[in-house]
């Protein structure tokens, strides 16, 4: 998204509202919010952004809340949205278990007692350069408990540990996910295809997509579902 922050007349959040309303959705994933969202004022923050767009709306976002910043921006963030109906039939919400806002979940009510299960993930890109790039965040952390494994592998790790419970449950999954790296073929697509998930874009349209980075030349972005759940 590059950021959800208001800035000039705030015609970004305008073209989001016109855009997402005309799609008429259920459930809306947003990640790279960019905002550490203690800092930013109140009439800023979301609930009061989106008031009035829709009759109602139920929002679920994380961030890296521990991580020591001095303004409003920073890198990373994920958000997930739950609009009308799909406000209605949400039973509880959930966030990346260790803090670093890498993800997100609602869980919804179905019918015949099967429930849902959507997830909006942040995969960070292998960025050391920037000193507060979401891999430098991250990196910082788990050096602080001395585990000196990469982000992106402990990303892969945690998520697909949370799949397999997830899916202990009984739940439907819809993962939506900016994996930062080609979902053909990647670790992450090999990993929740083994849990039994499939990206429903590629297999449904082919993989020759186009690039899901403006410059970018692969799709780097999936939605991973239950089997049960392709179209």
């Amino acid at each position: 998204m590059g950021g959800l922050l208001a800035e000039g007349n705030g015609a970004k959040m305008q073209e989001l509202r016109t855009y997402f309303t005309r799609l008429r959705l259920d459930v809306i994933g947003i990640t790279e919010c960019n905002a550490h969202w203690k800092m930013v004022p109140v009439q800023q923050c979301l609930p009061e952004k989106t008031r009035g767009w829709w009759e109602c709306l139920k929002i679920n976002s994380a961030y890296y809340e521990d991580y020591p910043v001095l303004s409003r921006h920073q890198a990373g963030g994920v958000s997930l949205w739950s609009i009308n109906q799909g406000a209605h039939r949400v039973m509880e919400c959930g966030k990346d278990p260790r803090g670093l806002g890498r993800w997100v979940w609602t869980r919804y009510r179905g019918r015949g007692g099967v429930n849902v299960r959507f997830v909006t993930a942040y995969r960070p890109v292998l960025n050391k350069q920037g000193a507060q790039s979401v891999w430098n965040q991250q990196k910082g952390f788990f050096e602080g408990i001395r585990d000196d494994r990469c982000p992106r592998e402990i990303f892969v790790e945690d998520l697909c540990k949370e799949v397999s419970e997830w899916l202990g449950t009984g739940d439907q999954l819809v993962i939506g996910v900016d994996a930062n790296e080609d979902i053909r073929g990647g670790v992450l697509s090999r990993r929740l295809g083994n849990l039994g998930l499939v990206d429903c874009i590629t297999s449904q349209h082919g993989m020759d997509g186009p690039p899901t980075y403006d410059r970018g030349s692969v799709p780097i972005d999936g939605l991973f579902v239950s089997r049960t759940l392709r179209a």
